[in-house]
């Protein structure tokens, strides 16, 4: 009975050191992913945020109050065939869920958005052109 009652300690003790141990590893990560421009045009800037809800989908009069993170471009513009290696950082309460918004121009009024893209296993995100509208596909 004492042996139980000491491996049962010893197992708390263990788990309990273990989860400190991931949570601290979360703590220090980093999304890191390759954007490549393939819509035959430069873009002028993109930006991410963390998904409020997937029923809370921007449109063009609301993009503005979401808080989107720094231009994740380094240069002036992002160049057609250009492809950049991004890191965004996260913690152990980041979703998987990020939007993105695209802008065509400094002061765009209508940035492209597109909701709800899964970060987690993501490696590449290309956006291409196809019937006059930019779309983006994963890798």
């Amino acid at each position: 009975m004492k042996k139980l009652f000491f491996l049962s300690i010893f197992l708390l003790i263990a788990n309990f050191s273990f989860a400190q141990k991931v949570t601290q590893y979360f703590d220090a990560l980093a999304v890191q992913l390759v954007i490549e421009n393939q819509t035959g045009a430069k873009l002028y800037s993109i930006h991410v945020c963390k998904t409020w809800n997937a029923d809370n989908e921007p449109d063009e009069t609301d993009w503005k109050d979401f808080m989107w993170s720094e231009d994740l471009i380094p240069s002036r513009y992002f160049e057609d065939d250009q492809a950049e290696q991004i890191i965004i950082p996260v913690d152990n309460k980041t979703p998987c869920g990020w939007d993105i918004m695209v802008k065509e121009t400094e002061n765009d009024p209508t940035p492209i958005i597109f909701t709800n893209v899964d970060f987690c296993f993501l490696k590449k995100l290309v956006f291409f052109v196809k019937n006059d509208k930019i779309f983006y596909k994963t890798e």
